[in-house]
């Protein structure tokens, strides 16, 4: 149901509207800016580095048996794992992505191959395409609640608040999957939406072209197709409509076309649930909650990994607020519209919800899979902003919940100019940037670490090309440092590796620590200076 009709007086004084629209566009403004500055400023976090692998052609077999056998190499030789690979091609994309992460169809993998080949591949380069698609994104959502609501300024309040979400605004500088992903979903959505309107080869068409291209960029895609599914039988029945019928078809084609990959997903599965196993990890129900508190109020605002439990408790009023705006487009708004946004919001979080609560673990807490969840959520509280704003007959409008927009909008600028302006990203790579400082500040360093394959691959890029990097072979008892080297730099080194190093008359100390109490996190660097020793020639 489209809001109501507007009094004799609002409309043949629309001033509101301009106002609304006005303010709509400058913070519109103020997100696109925030896309496209500083693409190149901020370190790639661990899941970053991983698209520049897959891009690359190599397979992580590969690199392990090249750069992590236990000998020194440097920077410059180990970021060939991170740019195309003329020998490798786009078969060792697919093939890398098939054989070590199956649940990660290969499109966007391959758009960025083939990106990275015409623009370069420079962090501005890289995370320009995500980018693109996130700007994308506005013009979708705009059509979305033109289709569902009718309301052209609820199309402009959703689109502000999209533009300055943190959690959006973190997506479009990351060089992964998820932007591409969201805005074929919403086109996916829209055109589903028109298609029942006015039913058309055409319109439909468009959708099964959405729904593969979202297969092959996300298997996610699956949760969207039932809620599709669900919305049609709600409101179709079982009778075989030629609505009804044009889905089916979509659905049948999307999934055939999607088949390929998921028939090498679960012969792969092993793999697939390995390098997923970080999800099933153990969380407390008290901790889950807290994290879905900061995954809610990731959609206004943002700050500092060492303040982020105040989001914790920033998300008791938003998730009020929330719930009210739920209930007022659930009470305001007929079922074709509100159930809509409804499956959407439940097929995309319960199934990861119910998974945590029975199973244990948290695939709820990774506010990446639940993007279609905050753009609904922004629809929902730009129909309750616009309803209250809507001048009623002999009534003004309401300057409560005017206030309270401006706020939240405000809110979400600010965090957004903060984070497109800053060195670093909330929660992925703050301390990232403190380290490499520490270690250009001698001549010819190395650094040597015994993180795991997965963390390792990412802090190489942060050195300088000439900065050699030892990564220790397996069993760690063997190792020896090398000779050659006067300055060495010990990198978030595990109790184990540190008392192997002290056991060989070294004596590391310690030049940078991080520990956050709340989270677990810490991080270190450690110094060995060798002038005093004689140093042998290596061979």
């Amino acid at each position: 149901m489209p809001l109501k009709p507007y009094s004799r007086h609002a409309t043949q004084s629309p001033s509101w509207k301009r106002g609304v629209v006005s303010g709509c566009i400058l913070i519109i403004l103020i997100g696109v800016s925030c896309r496209l500055i500083n693409l190149d400023q901020k370190p790639y976090w661990m899941d970053e580095t991983y698209t520049l692998l897959r891009a690359s052609g190599y397979s992580a077999a590969e690199v392990r048996r090249q750069a992590f056998d236990g000998q020194v190499t440097t920077v410059a030789e180990f970021q060939k794992f991170q740019r195309p690979s003329l020998e490798k091609g786009a078969f060792g994309t697919i093939a890398g992505l098939a054989a070590e992460e199956p649940q990660h169809p290969p499109l966007y993998f391959l758009l960025t191959r083939c990106w990275e080949q015409l623009f370069g591949s420079s962090k501005a380069a890289t995370r320009s395409l995500p980018a693109i698609f996130s700007l994308l994104t506005f013009p979708v959502i705009y059509w979305l609640c033109l289709e569902l609501l009718h309301a052209p300024i609820t199309g402009w309040v959703a689109m502000a608040f999209y533009a300055v979400s943190p959690i959006f605004l973190q997506q479009a500088q990351s060089a992964r999957q998820y932007s591409l992903w969201t805005l074929l979903m919403l086109i996916a959505s829209a055109t589903l939406l028109r298609g029942i309107a006015q039913p058309s080869k055409r319109i439909w068409s468009i959708y099964i072209g959405a729904t593969i291209l979202g297969f092959y960029t996300h298997l996610l895609t699956g949760t969207v197709l039932i809620a599709h599914g669900l919305y049609l039988l709600l409101f179709q029945g079982f009778q075989f409509t030629r609505t009804l019928r044009y889905f089916m078809i979509s659905a049948g084609t999307s999934l055939s076309a999607i088949s390929p990959w998921l028939w090498l997903a679960w012969n792969n599965q092993d793999i697939a649930i390995q390098t997923t196993q970080w999800m099933t990890r153990p969380i407390s129900h008290g901790d889950l909650i807290r994290a879905w508190g900061k995954s809610l109020t990731l959609g206004f605002g943002a700050w500092h990994y060492q303040y982020e439990h105040l989001l914790s408790y920033l998300s008791i009023p938003i998730t009020l607020f929330l719930g009210y705006a739920i209930y007022h487009f659930w009470h305001f708004t007929a079922p074709r519209t509100w159930s809509f946004l409804l499956l959407l919001l439940g097929t995309s979080f319960l199934p990861f919800l119910v998974a945590d609560l029975l199973l244990g673990g948290g695939r709820s807490t990774s506010n990446r899979y639940f993007l279609l969840c905050y753009i609904s959520i922004d629809i929902i509280i730009a129909h309750f902003f616009t309803s209250k704003l809507h001048p009623e007959i002999g009534h003004a409008p309401s300057r409560l919940w005017a206030l309270v927009m401006i706020l939240l909008l405000s809110t979400g600028a600010v965090s957004c100019i903060n984070g497109a302006l800053g060195k670093t990203w909330w929660g992925w790579s703050e301390f990232d940037v403190e380290i490499p400082p520490i270690v250009h500040q001698v001549s010819r360093p190395l650094v040597i670490s015994d993180l795991s394959f997965y963390e390792s691959f990412r802090f190489a890029h942060q050195f300088n090309p000439d900065v050699h990097l030892l990564f220790p072979r397996m069993p760690e008892e063997d190792f020896r440092v090398p000779d050659g080297f006067q300055h060495i730099f010990l990198f978030a080194p595990s109790d184990k590796f540190l008392s192997i190093i002290q056991q060989q008359s070294l004596n590391p100390r310690l030049v940078y620590q991080f520990a956050d109490a709340s989270t677990q996190f810490t991080l270190s660097l450690y110094r060995i200076d060798l002038h005093d020793l004689p140093i042998t020639p290596k061979s």
